[in-house]
């Protein structure tokens, strides 16, 4: 399996999000952080998490995104990830990428989907669980929210083999415009699969990016580098913690420094 991390100016945020794998039982062979920085004291940041997760590969944005995402798509199955995003909950994924190799009709696993995610936070709105079997398996087209939008980078899990092709041929400057992209030319897949209960989230505490108005809270990143610089990490154990109240896909939530 290829993991894909897109990171920017979040190296305290990266750090969260890879020390949160100490609760997955993943394996794969092309674990890549790909990043970039808007200045030094960012670029001091990942020095220091490069250098405290050294069983990641870590590459430096420097030309075009495509070029680096293609070269870095060489395994079976690809996870995508943001920097943002963190494990909630301890998981095997074995049987789920069972099922996604088995049933071509599978598009995706999803890690960030469950039974108790009814709130859409992008919209502030209430959404609808569609009827989920005990697999997890369900029909994501029509659905509501976050349960009919399978091309997401927040968790989700393909087949190398049906989103390469995508990938070649549509163009994109950074990871929002990718999984726009994306989402514009789905596999002609109907289901999707998750867990009962999410495995991941996102934290929307911040924005690093102006391709979109995404919704955010206000934890600016400057002085989370700041902070991470001068030696604390934002605090995984508290995070967990408040997850029996996520209802979301994207939580803004008050976060604990150590």
């Amino acid at each position: 399996m290829n993991i894909i991390i897109f990171s920017k100016d979040r190296a305290c945020q990266l750090d969260l999000l890879l020390e949160s794998f100490k609760n997955v039982h993943i394996t794969a062979n092309n674990k890549i952080v790909l990043y970039t920085f808007s200045s030094d004291d960012f670029k001091d940041g990942y020095s220091k998490v490069r250098q405290k997760y050294p069983e990641w590969q870590f590459k430096l944005q420097e030309g075009e995104i495509k070029n680096y995402l293609l070269e870095s798509l060489t395994s079976e199955l690809t996870m995508f990830l943001v920097d943002d995003n963190v494990f909630v909950n301890s998981f095997c994924i074995d049987s789920k990428v069972r099922m996604l190799k088995e049933n071509k009709e599978i598009l995706c696993v999803s890690l960030r989907l469950g039974k108790n995610i009814s709130y859409d936070y992008m919209n502030d709105r209430k959404i609808n669980v569609p009827e989920i079997n005990f697999d997890g398996l369900f029909l994501w087209k029509g659905q509501e929210g976050c349960w009919g939008y399978p091309m997401s980078l927040d968790g989700h899990i393909f087949r190398t083999a049906d989103i390469l092709p995508i990938i070649k041929k549509i163009n994109f400057k950074n990871p929002n415009e990718l999984e726009w992209q994306l989402s514009c030319n789905p596999p002609d897949k109907k289901y999707m699969v998750c867990f009962l209960r999410p495995v991941l989230t996102n934290l929307a505490i911040n924005k690093v990016q102006k391709w979109n108005n995404n919704r955010h809270g206000n934890a600016p990143v400057y002085f989370l580098n700041r902070q991470y610089l001068k030696g604390k990490k934002i605090d995984l154990e508290d995070i967990i913690e408040k997850e029996k109240d996520f209802n979301s896909t994207h939580e803004e939530i008050g976060i604990k420094l150590i």
